[in-house]
């Protein structure tokens, strides 16, 4: 069945206030982390996998089913709600739970980043913002943002002027107009602060950034900490706020891979655990066997049709613990890759880069003929006695990256 979607400009605003008041009495009644729950009837695209599309061509669009049927799905320009271009929605299928289509922009739609919204039969709406960028077509010549470990909030010197840090770094980004930008994890600190930190990511790279940004966690976004009243428990934050932990996606001859190297299972994540604490695994690397055969196979798909693979993650891949036994009382032998069955796998696919956080240092090493770029956080340095911010600008051009440079800045910086 091929449904058209058909919706006046005028009725898109009355959704988007609608959608609005639907997420206020949402969050009052969603219990643990109403105060960040982003994610509804809509699964993809989201804010942090957004579908970079060419006008008059498609993309893949996922829609819970427990909901009635989807009544009319649209694209709202963010900087302007009355411009709305309507979705043709074709091939419905149904798995799991989730529909399936491929929806298809107009070639009249004019090139920006789109908010996606839908409006179901029994009177439900749902929003991603920032969700869907329109391009004419793919550029020869463009530069991405690298940025990674921007702790929300955290420092406890010159707090103030640390978040003015932030927010310059953001606005430096969204003034150099990149066609996206990498986040690589760690969004806050600790989990006594989840609700105010993801709650506070969301709202800021949103408020400050009009371009796409693609994202994975890094280990301050994934902690357990039983030492409250109740658990607390990152990935759950994670899940309903931003969705998947690892993801792709595909610019002309460029396939880009976002992994979560914090897949730790939920024993191995309880930030406060004394056993934890002595394996180390709240600062180590892990991909668990799910997202291992996951890679493998984005990996080979990619490398087959001759595409340029660049990674992006949180923590280095040569802290996989992989086949490691982890634990002094009750050992736990890890099921998920090596170290050197990824770089194998690196080899075979031909990835050309790898950019990571978590170290807070800017740095570049090669790991076999994969070039592996540390990128300086833009909220956390290990440089007390020189403080600078910062974050890596890549260059790319006819497919391959032809050059990176940092920049950064420090208090005197600011604006």
């Amino acid at each position: 069945m091929v449904r058209t979607m058909k919706i006046s400009r005028n009725r898109v605003s009355l959704n988007v206030i609608c959608f609005a008041a639907l997420l206020v009495i949402f969050s009052a009644s969603a219990g643990q982390c109403s105060a960040v729950r982003k994610i509804n009837q809509i699964k993809e695209p989201l804010f942090s996998c957004p579908a970079i599309v060419l006008s008059g061509s498609g993309f893949d669009l996922k829609l819970e089913t427990d909901s009635l049927p989807v009544k009319s799905i649209f694209l709202v320009d963010i900087k302007n709600n009355s411009n709305a271009f309507p979705l043709e929605l074709k091939n419905p299928s149904d798995s799991k739970g989730i529909r399936s289509y491929k929806a298809i922009v107009s070639s009249d739609v004019p090139e920006g980043l789109y908010n996606l919204a839908a409006e179901f039969d029994n009177g439900v709406t749902d929003n991603q913002p920032h969700s869907v960028r329109v391009i004419k077509k793919y550029k020869k010549q463009y530069h991405f943002i690298h940025l990674t470990d921007i702790h929300f909030n955290a420092g406890k010197v010159m707090p103030e002027k640390r978040n003015a840090i932030r927010q310059q770094l953001l606005r430096d980004i969204e003034e150099s107009k990149p066609e996206f930008v990498l986040f690589s994890g760690d969004l806050g600190l600790y989990p006594k602060d989840y609700d105010r930190d993801y709650e506070d990511s969301y709202r800021r790279f949103k408020q400050e950034l009009s371009v796409p940004i693609f994202m994975v966690p890094g280990n301050h976004e994934f902690y357990i900490d039983k030492t409250e009243t109740s658990d607390i428990d990152g990935k759950s934050y994670w899940d309903v706020s931003y969705g998947p932990a690892y993801n792709s996606f595909d610019y002309d001859g460029m396939h880009y891979m976002g992994l979560n190297t914090f897949d730790w299972p939920a024993r191995w994540r309880d930030r406060y655990n004394e056993e934890v604490k002595r394996a180390g695994t709240t600062g180590l690397a892990y991909i668990g066997p799910e997202q291992w055969e996951w890679m493998k196979s984005d990996m080979a798909k990619a490398a087959g049709s001759d595409k340029t693979i660049v990674i992006y993650t949180h923590i280095p891949v040569e802290l996989l613990q992989g086949g490691r036994r982890i634990g002094t009382v009750n050992q736990e032998k890890m099921p998920g890759p090596t170290y050197n069955k990824v770089l194998k796998i690196f080899e075979k696919a031909g990835v050309s880069h790898v950019f990571v956080g978590h170290v807070h240092i800017n740095s570049v090493r090669k790991l076999g003929n994969t070039t592996e770029m540390l990128t300086l956080g833009a909220g956390h340095t290990n440089r007390d006695s020189d403080p600078r911010w910062g974050y890596r600008i890549i260059r790319v051009f006819n497919n391959k990256i032809t050059g990176t440079e940092t920049h950064e800045i420090t208090y005197t910086d600011l604006d």
